[in-house]
């Protein structure tokens, strides 16, 4: 297990776009909105202009996930974020890959990027989640 610091276990620059498209898919699902209708407004509301976007992002999207399975609306939706997070900055979807955990110097197991930006989606999801009911 990873010990917690909250320094070291947060992305800098990422928790606003993290916590801007949360908000807005739990403020369309307390609008009524159904889950995938959420979805497609989370893409609408972040690239209201760029069609290039929405579609890449789409596209991606519909890729990660089959729509004969059954996925979580947390799994759907945290994806979906990291989806326009790493759209937006493709060197940490780069960094992701290349990244793997490590030995700190104090021996404890220090998480790698992907491991790092999950904590933190999970943190802002959790907090943002019982706000908002549907």
């Amino acid at each position: 297990m990873f010990i917690k610091e909250e320094k070291e276990m947060w992305i800098f620059g990422s928790s606003g776009l993290i916590k801007a498209n949360l908000k807005a898919y739990f403020k369309a699902r307390s609008k009524g909105l159904p889950e995938d209708d959420a979805l497609e407004w989370v893409i609408q509301s972040r690239y209201p202009i760029s069609e290039h976007n929405r579609q890449m992002v789409r596209l991606e999207f519909e890729r990660e996930f089959n729509k004969t399975k059954n996925y979580s609306e947390k799994k759907k939706i945290t994806e979906l974020v990291r989806i326009i997070l790493f759209n937006e900055n493709p060197h940490l979807a780069d960094r992701c890959l290349l990244s793997q955990p490590t030995l700190g110097r104090d021996f404890n197991l220090k998480p790698s990027l992907g491991q790092k930006i999950d904590y933190q989606m999970d943190e802002i999801y959790n907090s943002l989640r019982g706000k908002y009911k549907y």
